[in-house]
């Protein structure tokens, strides 16, 4: 199991350069990855991002880049402004035309016209430091993805022992079950004879009477709901994959089966059940947003 936290940071020197990166990440219902990198390194970040995406899920995570130093290799490249060129061009050819002159136009008369030619510089890094940086990147990213791995088996060790906590009421509840089926029998017996004590009753009539207020009461297909939804959040918490989004769902349906307990239960135990039921969730449901 991972967890969506974790943090890794590298501060290394190469030809006078200072590089220091941090990569910290966090909790998020899917994958966001934001970089902040030096203008020398912008072009670095589709790998960048290649790397994280192999190794993350899910997860909002943040890059810093800091680069101090070094030599950034600058090459001039020059820009022609053509459209201003054409304009000349067009403007002598008319001023020809109308005066019955040579079209001839010497080539050196664009060099006269200004801002007809730009110089660029290209900043850029060497493939030698470019090769070292990625280098630097992967370890890096790598710590980052070993505190993951650690605060995944706190995630784990924590969730098991709230899920057996949870096992451990389910059972409590299949326990008392029938002995909460016998009293509502008793009770509803009761409660109908006392209403219905001037009529003659049908003794059949007050059977299917009872036994239909008992159906509505009953909590079986509930627990057993409960029993087949906290098995597979076992063999998720205790398998090779992690699986923070079927965690999710498996707890939204748990939460769901004992919210339908809670309404069908006419007895202070189970009541009482319900409510430890809901405050065990709460702390899965807390914990299950850190997992990958």
């Amino acid at each position: 199991m991972h967890s969506m936290t974790g943090y890794g940071q590298l501060k290394a020197s190469y030809r006078g350069l200072q590089l220091e990166m941090n990569i910290k990440s966090v909790n998020g219902r899917h994958l966001e990855i934001r970089f902040h990198l030096p203008k020398e390194y912008i072009s670095l970040e589709i790998l960048f991002r290649e790397k994280i995406e192999k190794l993350f899920r899910r997860g909002t995570v943040d890059v810093y880049v800091s680069r101090k130093g070094g030599l950034v290799s600058k090459k001039k490249k020059l820009l022609v402004n053509e459209p201003l060129a054409q304009a000349y061009f067009q403007g002598v050819q008319k001023l020809a035309k109308r005066f019955k002159l040579s079209p001839a136009i010497p080539v050196d008369i664009f060099l006269r016209i200004p801002e007809m030619f730009m110089a660029e510089d290209s900043a850029g890094v060497d493939p030698a430091e470019k090769k070292w940086v990625l280098t630097q990147f992967q370890q890096s990213l790598e710590k980052c993805v070993s505190e993951r791995n650690r605060e995944g088996m706190a995630l784990q060790r924590e969730l098991l022992k709230l899920q057996s906590a949870f096992e451990h009421l389910v059972e409590s509840m299949l326990k008392i079950k029938s002995q909460l089926n016998e009293e509502l029998l008793v009770k509803y017996q009761e409660r109908l004879e006392k209403k219905w004590k001037t009529l003659e009753l049908d003794p059949q009539r007050l059977l299917q009477e009872v036994a239909m207020m008992i159906e509505k009461s009953d909590i079986e297909e509930e627990l057993t709901r409960l029993k087949e939804h906290l098995r597979n959040c076992r063999q998720i918490l205790t398998g090779p994959e992690s699986e923070g989004k079927k965690l999710e769902f498996y707890t939204q349906e748990l939460l769901r089966e004992i919210n339908t307990i809670g309404s069908k239960s006419n007895a202070f135990k189970l009541t009482q059940m319900v409510v430890e039921s809901k405050t065990i969730l709460e702390k899965i449901r807390e914990q299950i947003q850190n997992v990958e």
